[in-house]
């Protein structure tokens, strides 16, 4: 069965064969490079080193609130409400 039969599209269908090869190699990376980095410009600054900026924001795992986001309680204190009906 074709490609085009089976996603019925009728188009282009995404495969590891023809995907970008850079796409293929990217990882996940919570300990990668990026982050070490950060814990050395930590420790960098812990330490008295001038930079243009006095703290790191680790946004890496996608942790709003970590980043100083308050919690949106509002809107889901309005989907509980909503959902007991």
């Amino acid at each position: 069965m074709s490609h085009q039969a089976m996603n019925g599209f009728g188009g282009k269908v995404l495969t590891l064969e023809n995907m970008n090869p850079n796409v293929r190699k990217v990882e996940y990376a919570v300990r990668g490079a990026i982050v070490q980095r950060a814990v050395q410009i930590e420790k960098e600054l812990k330490e008295g080193v001038k930079k243009p900026f006095t703290e790191v924001i680790k946004a890496n795992i996608g942790d709003a609130h970590a980043m100083g986001q308050k919690p949106i309680t509002f809107f889901r204190q309005v989907r509980h409400l909503l959902s007991a009906f």
